[in-house]
């Protein structure tokens, strides 16, 4: 990479980490462009150049810090020894929460768009900026087992990240409805019991359908089922923005399903 090309993702970098500072200290509605090009010392001109908007710029926050705490979580899960994919789950869904709790400034930032920053960016066309396709190691983690097959298995993992982005945010700010030692046996026993929902055992080989790549995982959210579901993200105040993730696949984050 050249030193224009480095100069660039610096800049970019700049007023990402200065709009976080921003929005967590101020709240996004008393947060100006202005503001965040100030504090970051680059011209107005130069935010244009990489997002259209600070509702693009939240946007693709919450995808980056998204993904730095997924990171984490799979560094921790590469040293655990943990075997089976319910395990694996819980040693990840487990990292995610204690940096949540260490850091309340991400937790408010994300956590109650945990399913957008993880899952939804690995589908984004435009996700130039993912650093790690979660859902394709995850999917990567199922194939594993190779002898279950998997019902709706971006189901499973959606309804897995909206459980623990939702219920962590006021467990671990309030302790409600009790404090976050006595809340995860509960939640790690209610997310091993989503997984098993969505297991379905292949008895012979002529069946087997556990063996399968990451790209039949994103194949499994396409097709008459999800086409034209869209996700819906937090946008400007008072109101939701639908973007359509791709023609074909396609999440459905309202929580209804498209027969």
């Amino acid at each position: 990479m050249g030193k224009i090309e480095d100069k660039k993702l610096h800049k970019r970098q700049k007023l990402l980490d200065t709009a976080f500072n921003l929005f967590t200290e101020k709240g996004l509605s008393k947060t100006s462009i202005s503001d965040i090009t100030s504090n970051a010392g680059v011209a107005k001109g130069t935010f244009y150049l990489y997002f259209r908007d600070k509702y693009d710029l939240r946007r693709k926050l919450i995808i980056n810090k998204s993904v730095e705490v997924f990171d984490h979580a799979i560094a921790r899960l590469e040293k655990s020894g943990a075997e089976t994919f319910e395990d694996k789950m819980i040693v990840i869904i487990d990292d995610v929460i204690n940096q949540l709790a260490e850091d309340t400034a991400i937790l408010k930032f994300i956590a109650k768009n945990l399913s957008t920053g993880i899952l939804v960016s690995a589908l984004q066309q435009d996700a130039e900026q993912n650093k790690n396709d979660s859902l394709s190691y995850l999917s990567e983690m199922m194939r594993e087992n190779h002898d279950v097959e998997w019902d709706a298995p971006y189901i499973m993992l959606f309804s897995i990240v909206e459980l623990v982005g939702s219920t962590c945010y006021n467990v671990i700010l309030n302790s409600d409805p009790v404090d976050l030692a006595h809340f995860k046996p509960y939640l790690y026993k209610d997310i091993r019991s989503i997984i098993k929902n969505h297991q379905i055992s292949v008895k012979n080989d002529d069946n087997r359908k556990g063996d399968r790549s990451s790209d039949d995982l994103k194949q499994d959210m396409s097709g008459d089922r999800f086409r034209n579901s869209k996700c819906t993200l937090p946008d400007k105040p008072g109101r939701l923005m639908h973007r359509q993730i791709t023609s074909d696949v396609s999440t459905h984050i309202s929580c209804s399903l498209h027969s």
